[in-house]
């Protein structure tokens, strides 16, 4: 029995030694897994620190380049701000200007109204003296002479002749054999508003010298004068086969009424017998 007992505890005592070498052996092991995870760890803390100093470097970088962006928008806006505000002032110089410019226009309005009264005052009973006065303004006079050659040329000449009130009882008096002026009556009548130089026959007619003719036309422009356009009128008459040239030689005055043109003046250069 004691002989069993002591074989017994000598296994007990074999396996203590056995377990507690075992158990040695796996703490040594366990501290050297330990090193090693400690070891990695390191590496990676250490790997991630570098990383996040690389991220922080980056948004750094762009924290700088975001201000700067800032910084110009900022900029931008006031120069922006500052352009409109220009723009502002420049238009508002513009209307100022545009407001000059139409006073300044108004007040050559005013002027050229008063020239024109002041031209009103210039007699037109003498053609000698109204040479020197004609304006010549760049006028475009292409409906004016359209509207003389039909009335000259046309089939109805004298009949179609539009004349203002003036001109018409001028010619009137000119012309009328019942009821023809004497050339003292004449004169006191029409010498203060025509010129009475030339005695005509027609306003516009030829002596028909009774052969197949032709008749040619020319329309000078000679320029303005009081509120009208004045124009050199000559109109020839040649016989078929014949060299011989009648002429007449007319200075009108045309105004505008409205939508049309009437003839104010009347100055013949050219005398006529009859």
């Amino acid at each position: 029995m004691y002989k069993r007992v002591v074989i017994l505890c000598l296994i007990v005592l074999q396996i203590g030694i056995v377990f507690g070498q075992n158990k040695k052996d796996i703490i040594e092991i366990l501290e050297q897994r330990v090193d090693s995870l400690s070891i990695e760890f390191n590496k990676e803390q250490k790997h991630n620190f570098e990383k996040v100093s690389e991220l922080d470097a980056r948004v750094k970088s762009l924290t700088e380049i975001i201000n700067q962006k800032e910084l110009i928008s900022t900029q931008l806006k006031a120069d922006l701000l500052k352009t409109q505000t220009e723009k502002a002032m420049l238009q508002d110089e513009l209307h100022s200007l545009v407001d000059s410019l139409n006073n300044l226009s108004a007040e050559l309005i005013k002027i050229k109204a008063l020239i024109a009264e002041d031209e009103d005052e210039v007699p037109e009973n003498n053609y000698n003296a109204l040479i020197g006065k004609f304006r010549q303004e760049g006028k475009d006079v292409t409906e004016i002479k359209k509207w003389l050659t039909d009335e000259i040329l046309g089939p109805n000449l004298g009949d179609k002749l539009t004349l203002t009130p003036k001109v018409a009882e001028y010619v009137y008096d000119v012309n009328s054999d019942e009821f023809r002026l004497d050339s003292t009556a004449l004169y006191k009548k029409w010498s203060g508003v025509f010129d009475l130089k030339h005695d005509f026959f027609y306003l516009f007619d030829v002596y028909d010298p009774g052969c197949e003719s032709t008749r040619k036309l020319n329309i000078e422009y000679l320029g303005e004068l009081n509120r009208g356009s004045w124009f050199m009128i000559t109109i020839s008459v040649t016989c078929k086969g014949s060299s011989d040239v009648s002429k007449i030689v007319n200075v009108i005055k045309v105004i505008p009424v409205g939508w049309r043109f009437y003839i104010d003046n009347y100055i013949s250069l050219t005398p006529f017998n009859h």
